[in-house]
This record gives C-alpha cells, structure tokens and sequence, in this order.
C-alpha cells in the first residue's frame, strides 16, 4: 500500500522530482540497513527492516519538499527557518537536560542538522523535513513502532527515544539525494562528450 502511494504521489511530478524521490528511497534504504542493521542504534517491533520503510521515507521526503514550497514558507522563508532552528535548539536542550535519559548523541546530532539549515543546498526544504521527521520520529516511537538504543554503541553516548538529532539522518539522505539526482545520466555525458569531438 506504502509503495502505490508512493507510486501515486509520484506520478504528477516532474522528472527532477522523481529523480531526486527514488534517489532518497535509494539512499535512505541502505541508511536503513547500516542503522538499523549493522550498528543496532534502533530496533523496528517486529525485527528487520519493515516493507513500508523504503517508501516511506520517499512519502516524508515529498512532504517536507512540499511544506518547503508551501505559501507560509515561501513568504517568511528566513523567520520560518529561524524558527525551526530554534525549535531544533529547545528540543536538543530539553533531551539533553530533561529527557528520561540524557540525549547527548541527539544533541551532537542536532548540530549537524543546524549545520544543514545554514549551510545546506535547500534551507526551506531542510525546515519543512525537520517538522515532518519530528513529527514521524515522535509518533512512531510513541507507538513502539520502532525504539531507539539508550547509549550509541562505541561511543557511550547516552541517547533519547528518538534522539532529538534523528532529524539530521533524514536531511542527510536528503542532501545525498539532491547531489544523486543532480548527476545526469552516464548516456547523456557521453552524447556530449561526441558533439565535443565532432
């Protein structure tokens, strides 16, 4: 069901669009696998990898793309990432100084997302993903759809459920899939590496 909606939600957008979809169901799948799987930092309910994930993350990808673009976002573009960085900053702080545990690997985390926000390729669509990933993260783990480990391992580093830095793993895949879906195909190079020659 995940993955027609997916497949529905795609179908009226433009080719960049789509590109940039399946290269964030691509690269958030085996994100997937390295977080879930091979470093054990969350655990789903049922165990592996469940099949709504991969299309999932292309369904949070075109709602945080669309809120990026939405009227609101638009026409206060600066003041709404100032806000959503502060409220980036309050949920950091909370985890880390109120939380049931201490969140100290979300909040290093919320670093690298504030470094996204400032320094990414798309501040709007960044803010748009925080809201929708907050909202997903909050909900899902409330449900026990999935539960986060309490210290990363390696590292000892106490984490919340979700670390309030789970949003910057989403803007990662974002950023990667920006750059993916960027490249153009190997056949259209080599159409112009031809005409350069001819």
């Amino acid at each position: 069901v995940t993955w027609v909606a997916l497949w529905i939600a795609c179908r009226q957008l433009d080719a960049l669009l789509r590109r940039r979809v399946a290269a964030v169901v691509l690269i958030a799948s085996a994100g997937e696998v390295l977080g879930s799987i091979v470093l054990g930092l969350y655990a789903y309910r049922r165990g592996g990898i469940p099949l709504f994930v991969p299309p999932g993350h292309g369904l949070v990808y075109l709602a945080g793309h669309h809120l990026s673009r939405s009227v609101l976002m638009s026409r206060l573009r600066s003041g709404t990432v100032l806000v959503i960085a502060a409220a980036a900053v309050g949920w950091a702080l909370f985890g880390l100084l109120a939380g049931p545990r201490p969140d100290v690997a979300g909040a290093l985390a919320m670093l690298a997302f504030l470094a996204c926000l400032w320094r990414g390729p798309d501040p709007g669509l960044f803010a748009g993903m925080f809201v929708v990933a907050a909202a997903l993260e909050l909900y899902g783990t409330a449900m026990g759809a999935w539960t986060w480990i309490p210290e990363w391992p390696g590292l000892g580093l106490p984490a919340g459920n979700p670390p309030s830095g789970a949003v910057a793993g989403y803007c990662l895949f974002d950023a990667l899939a920006l750059r993916l879906a960027s490249l153009r195909p190997l056949a259209g190079r080599l159409r112009l590496r031809d005409r350069i020659r001819t």
